[in-house]
């Protein structure tokens, strides 16, 4: 069943000059609250309007879905050596702990991240409130990345990154601490994209995989962009179910 959902816009401050823009599709009475996270030179619409997608797929299910503009990106505000996976991981967890979601303060939440943004969103659950899980969409959540990353990012525009930035990758390492501390995570990943050949690795660890065939690290096939959606609704119904909160009963099924 589909609930009625709204969309509202809102920014969460940082101090006097600084602020992360954000938008909150929900229903009258969430169940849950996902925050999800862009990736590198993204924003909260994303790619083909993906979050977007998550989010109102999600709030049609009964759960309150919170995205951002991660500072340094979009609408948000930008200061130098911005974004990073750091920076970012310090903007989910102002959005989670944020007046304007004060009033889900109750219920469990879920980090969601869309490829880099997936280790911020990692970074962040770690030391955020009330973790109830964590997926990752199009990332393994690499340990330690030591990748040698260009200055300039180049997609659908050029984008410097700062001095900083895979220096500040290399040093995160979300995965062992989240299956360290026990925090279940979920990771999706589309066929066609080159995390899909570690899936295998990653179930070894006890980390739930699901493999979108068709997919792209964008899921920009249509087909495979459906069929995510439907495997985001039922990951978090899952974690809703291992945390004892009401699952498939407030309208979190597959249907």
């Amino acid at each position: 069943m589909r609930l009625e959902a709204t969309s509202s816009e809102f920014l969460t401050q940082l101090g006097e000059t600084e602020w992360i823009a954000c938008t909150l599709n929900a229903p009258a009475n969430p169940r849950a609250l996902v925050i999800i996270c862009h990736g590198l030179t993204g924003d909260m619409l994303g790619p083909g309007g993906l979050q977007r997608q998550l989010a109102e797929t999600l709030a049609e299910s009964g759960i309150a879905v919170a995205r951002f503009d991660a500072r340094g990106c979009g609408d948000s505000s930008i200061a130098p050596g911005q974004p990073t996976v750091s920076t970012m991981a310090q903007d989910v967890r102002a959005v989670a702990e944020g007046v304007h979601l004060k009033k889900y303060a109750d219920l469990p939440l879920i980090y969601c991240g869309i490829s880099l943004g997936a280790i911020a969103a990692a970074q962040g659950a770690l030391t955020g409130p009330r973790t109830c899980g964590v997926i990752a969409i199009s990332s393994d959540l690499a340990d330690g990345d030591a990748r040698p990353w260009p200055p300039r990012w180049a997609r659908e525009a050029e984008h410097d990154l700062p001095p900083g930035f895979a220096e500040d990758l290399s040093r995160c390492r979300p995965r062992g601490a989240l299956l360290a501390r026990g925090i279940p995570v979920r990771v999706i990943v589309g066929s066609n994209d080159r995390g899909a050949s570690r899936a295998s690795h990653l179930q070894e660890e006890g980390i739930g995989v699901e493999v979108v065939e068709r997919g792209d690290h964008l899921f920009q096939d249509h087909t495979a962009r459906l069929d995510l959606l439907g495997r985001m609704r039922r990951c978090v119904n899952e974690l809703l179910v291992g945390e004892g909160a009401v699952g498939t009963a407030a309208g979190l099924g597959d249907t």
